[in-house]
This record gives C-alpha cells, structure tokens and sequence, in this order.
C-alpha cells in the first residue's frame, strides 16, 4: 500500500509513513502529524 501512495498519491514534498502492523498505528500517525506539523512552523 505504500508504494501505491508513494506512486499515485504522495506529492514532490510529500512522505509515506508506514505503520507495522495494527497495534503502531496510532503511534506512526502521531510522529506523521507532528513532523507535518513541524515543516509549517519551522
């Protein structure tokens, strides 16, 4: 599934985070928000 974001979705400064397997999910998502987060504010 990655891949296929990586392909189709994911723009030039964009990035994939891949959680591994159900129970890191949660965790993956909240390092992906923060590090969206911390390209706005620097």
């Amino acid at each position: 599934m990655s891949n296929f974001f990586r392909r189709a979705l994911i723009t030039r400064d964009g990035f994939v985070m891949t959680a591994r397997g159900h129970r890191a999910y949660a965790e993956t998502l909240r390092r992906k928000i923060l590090r969206e987060i911390s390209r706005v504010t620097g």
